[in-house]
């Protein structure tokens, strides 16, 4: 973890885009706004609502549980926190400069409310020569975005903005697996993945691209197996 100190005031700006449709849930004095999987953001305000005066070790344990994609902003009295889901599939960005903290769901949104015009120059090179740029680093300065698996969080006591990597993917060593075993683990993993995928579709129709190759005969396979019925299927290409 790594703190920094908000200047001037712990409220709170926010410069939102309008490319997304995100979603707003209140519980017990917590307001959650975010965008992705609803029973995951349901269950999180409902969560933090039922404590709220959590530190960022018993918040970052709470959306670690999660499942699925998302992204948002959650306050309660005691803190202001922003978060990602574990492989950041909903970007989410932040300035923590001289006009205060400012959040936003949109990069450029936030460049031209904070005037951020001052070009990061390593991370010009890095972008050139990679096409992005690593880490909580944009092109340009005091512009900075949640890495996977991070939330930041705000107390409001006493003015201290923490960010946590609340999930970093370890590879687990130790025991050796027999190939039986591996592949009776690796069949239960995949299948409580499809379970998630019938539960997050509720009965709308799944289209799957066949191209021949495993990875979507593996897609139809599994849906089939769990009887997901508003299935379909089209080729395409030669």
């Amino acid at each position: 973890m790594r703190s920094e100190v908000v200047p001037n005031s712990f409220s709170v700006n926010y410069a939102w885009g309008d490319n997304l449709s995100w979603t707003e849930l209140s519980h017990l004095g917590c307001k959650l706004i975010g965008y992705g999987r609803f029973s995951t953001l349901s269950k999180l305000v409902e969560q933090i609502g039922a404590s709220q005066n959590l530190t960022v070790e018993q918040l970052g344990s709470i959306i670690s549980e999660q499942f699925g994609h998302f992204a948002g902003v959650v306050e309660t009295e005691y803190f202001t926190s922003a978060f990602v889901d574990h492989v950041r599939s909903i970007p989410f960005f932040y300035s923590n400069n001289k006009n205060g903290l400012v959040l936003s769901n949109n990069a450029r949104n936030l460049k031209e409310a904070c005037g951020l015009n001052k070009v990061n120059e390593n991370a010009l090179i890095e972008f050139r020569m990679a096409g992005y740029v690593t880490g909580r680093d944009t092109i340009y300065s005091d512009l900075h975005q949640l890495q996977a698996g991070e939330l930041l969080y705000l107390n409001k006591k006493n003015h201290e903005l923490t960010f946590n990597r609340y999930f970093t993917y370890k590879p687990k060593t130790g025991k050796i697996k027999s190939h039986h075993e591996c592949v009776e683990e690796l069949e239960s993993i995949t299948t409580r993945v499809f379970e998630r995928t019938i539960e997050n579709a509720q009965g709308a129709p799944i289209w799957v691209p066949l191209s021949g190759g495993l990875d979507s005969r593996l897609i139809v396979c599994q849906l089939k197996k769990l009887g997901y019925d508003n299935l379909h299927t089209f080729s395409y290409g030669p």
